[in-house]
């Protein structure tokens, strides 16, 4: 403890009692882990190696905590832990090679094996995790659904508590069915075990931190106490069972380069699909371990890094023969809830792992039985309802049934089947919830959206009236067949509806994707069209989206309602077109004088208004305004078509609206004095009206009446701009 002048502990100073404390009780809770996993995995002809696998597992907590120092973010009272859960995906096989009669196999060839399979199961999740890390790829593994993850976590939960309890009645696996033939004898022991894992649940609940530690203890010393009450010894206690079996103790297998050699390859290829299981149980709980701890301590962890880090250390502990291993979120948070700040509580932590490692087989020989399985019975149900019965109340009721399912399939079928429930569990959550995500995120008719067309009064009067007859619909997202059903139902109310529209836009602007189920949706749509005698334009398709429509093209046959373009707006355009051309109002009221009539509503004062104007002829691509001119210039537009050219940050010049007759375009620099914003350009051979600012000047002091009118004309012309613009924002809302 560092101390100031005063004498007095600094005021940021770690507490060393409090993280001595700490340390010590979480490396008992580690150990105690270690022996009731230990037990659990390696019994009957495995009981031989016990004692190395509990070295093995306290080995693998050592070296998962110490390799948490090379984690950014990573808190320094961090522990890394031994793993029940991936584990438990690993019990079927260990019955197996625990009966003597299940495969012909020496005991040592039989502890080998298992330790091939929980360093496989290592290895293989520590590739997992490198490969997440090389992809960046790691949180989106949190975004697996919750009902599923919970689902395998709680039952791994199940798992270990229906393997503690089959352990005591001596069942050949875990399972309902091991139980429902309790043996008479075996009542004592059952008792023992439920006893005191409800002792050690009533103590977790007064100080989650130190209760289980409390609990183990006095069971040990009530244990050893009743003994020597009765006047018995702890070989007295073997012979009725309440001890590990002597033989256990005889001829342990210890570690050593030939175990390789005994491993049978044979036994471990028939399990890969259970070292795969484990494997994905590992990632996801290493996952919402990470979770947990950041949001318990306030803390970011870098995820890459922590992976690569877990990943790594794994496939060393694999490659030794240890178990899965990574930081544990109950056991760090332990940690900080015992006072514990600084490096001191982890050192002290290692310092207990490694003693109890040294006298590993000594611990596991005087641990009574109904205390292993009572601790791995408590660590189940803490984990059953931690992700199971807790999540009643915090999750919608049909999640937490998805969650049961697993479980339930788990308890009747195994681990495996109840993985494949959960992977098509979590894709139906994936289709239902994406498809409920709105894939039409706007629908527009020409009052909300249309080109940039300017056109004259008459004709914008013509698609205002009309503007039902062109709809868009903004698409976005995957389309697939969760989500395309949406845009058929609204196509289908649009064919429906009285005022029907003659042409229907789909903009794939923001469409990512679509699969062969929304490519015979949109093949319907065409059929829907063609029947309703209405033009279907799909429009901005990416490269990626356009590649598949192709295909599409290619199953449409002859004379299509569909069509396909390039942009929105030239589509637009085009609907524009052919619906004033279908109205026969392509050329009515189009033209500078139709423009001064609508607007001035006094044909003779129109045609003084006109009479001040220059009349131009020009040839296509002339310009006939230059982008940061100061030039006052007003043009109407008589005859053809001109285009708008706005500089793009590149450099190139972008057509952001078309000009047709009855257009005006200048009035705003004009009035305001600004410079251009865009050049102005013939597309076609036009004919144009021209009114410089100056002229203005002159006609005020000569005509004030043709000078108002002017004034007034330009004012209207702005006014409709404006309401037209507001009533589209207000619209498209």
């Amino acid at each position: 403890m560092s101390v100031g002048v005063s004498g007095r502990p600094k005021s940021g100073a770690a507490p060393v009692v409090p993280s001595v404390v700490a340390g010590l009780l979480v490396g008992f809770n580690l150990l105690g882990q270690a022996v009731a996993l230990s037990g659990l995995v390696f019994a009957g002809a495995l009981a031989v190696g016990l004692g190395l696998s509990t070295a093995l597992l306290l080995a693998s907590c050592i070296v998962a905590t110490c390799a948490l120092t090379a984690i950014p973010g990573m808190p320094p009272t961090a522990v890394g832990a031994l793993q029940n859960v991936p584990v438990a995906a690993l019990l079927p096989a260990a019955y197996l090679l625990a009966d003597p009669t299940a495969a012909a196999l020496s005991p040592e060839s039989r502890v080998a094996t298992m330790l091939a399979l929980l360093g496989l199961s290592a290895v293989v999740t520590g590739v997992g995790m490198l490969i997440l890390s090389a992809l960046d790829v790691g949180r989106v593994v949190r975004l697996m659904p919750h009902p599923v993850s919970a689902g395998f976590l709680a039952s791994a939960g199940m798992i270990l508590i229906l393997a503690g309890l089959s352990r005591i009645v001596d069942a050949p696996a875990p399972g309902l069915q091991g139980l429902a033939r309790l043996p008479v004898e075996a009542l004592p022991a059952l008792a023992l075990t439920l006893g005191l894992t409800g002792a050690i649940g009533l103590l977790a609940r007064w100080r989650a931190d130190l209760g289980p530690f409390l609990a183990v203890l006095l069971a040990f010393l009530a244990f050893y106490g009743v003994l020597s009450a009765q006047g018995l010894g702890p070989e007295d206690a073997r012979t009725l069972g309440y001890l590990p079996p002597r033989s256990t103790q005889e001829a342990l297998i210890g570690w050593h380069p030939g175990l390789f050699d005994a491993i049978s390859w044979s036994f471990v290829s028939g399990h890969v699909a259970l070292i795969a299981a484990a494997a994905l149980i590992g990632i996801l709980g290493a996952m919402l371990n990470l979770t947990g701890i950041e949001l318990a301590l306030r803390t970011d962890i870098e995820t890459r890094r922590a992976l690569s880090v877990t990943g790594l250390t794994n496939v060393g502990l694999g490659a030794m023969g240890g178990s899965i291993s990574y930081v544990s979120s109950v056991n760090t948070v332990s940690m900080q809830a015992l006072g514990a700040r600084g490096p001191v509580a982890r050192i002290v932590l290692l310092g207990f792992l490694a003693a109890s490692l040294v006298y590993a087989p000594a611990i596991v020989a005087f641990t009574p039985t109904f205390v292993a399985t009572g601790l791995l019975v408590y660590i189940g149900y803490t984990i059953l309802s931690r992700w199971l019965l807790q999540q009643y109340r915090q999750q919608p009721l049909a999640d937490w049934a998805i969650s049961a399912g697993i479980v339930l399939v788990t308890v009747v079928f195994g681990i495996l089947p109840a993985i494949g429930f959960g992977i098509v569990a979590a894709s139906l959550i994936f289709a239902i919830s994406y498809a409920r995500l709105p894939v039409v995120t706007r629908l527009a008719d020409l009052n909300v959206r249309r080109s940039s067309v300017d056109r004259g009064p008459a004709q914008s009067a013509v698609l205002d009236r009309e503007a039902h007859r062109v709809l868009t619909l903004t698409l976005r997202g995957f389309l697939f067949f969760g989500s395309v059903e949406q845009l058929l139902e609204h196509v289908r109310a649009a064919l429906n509806r009285p005022n029907r529209p003659d042409t229907i836009l789909l903009d794939f602007a923001r469409v990512s994707a679509l699969d062969s189920a929304a490519l015979a949706a949109l093949q319907k749509l065409d059929f829907l069209a063609r029947n309703s005698q209405v033009q279907i334009v799909i429009t901005e398709a990416s490269p990626a989206v356009a590649a598949a429509l192709v295909r599409l093209e290619a199953l449409l046959g002859p004379d299509p309602a569909m069509r396909f373009a390039s942009a929105t707006d030239a589509a637009l355009e085009a609907a524009e077109d052919r619906l004033l051309t279908r109205l026969e109002a392509a050329e009515t009221g189009a033209g500078a004088r139709a423009f001064l009539d609508a607007t001035l509503g006094d044909a003779a004062l129109a045609q003084r208004v006109l009479s001040m104007m220059t009349r131009e002829e020009v040839a296509a691509g002339q310009r006939l305004m230059a982008c940061g001119d100061r030039d006052t210039d007003v043009i109407l537009v008589e005859r053809g078509q001109l285009a708008v050219l706005a500089p793009t940050p590149d450099g190139r010049m972008r057509r952001i609206q078309s000009l047709r007759p009855g257009a005006l375009i200048g009035e705003i620099a004009s009035y305001a004095g600004l410079p251009r914003a865009a050049d102005v350009i013939a597309e076609t051979a036009a004919t144009v009206y021209r009114f410089n600012r100056s002229e203005l000047d002159q006609r005020t002091r000569d005509d004030p009446e043709l000078a108002a009118a002017w004034h007034r004309m330009i004012a209207t012309a702005l006014s409709r701009k404006h309401h037209r613009t507001l009533r589209m924002l207000r619209e498209s809302r």
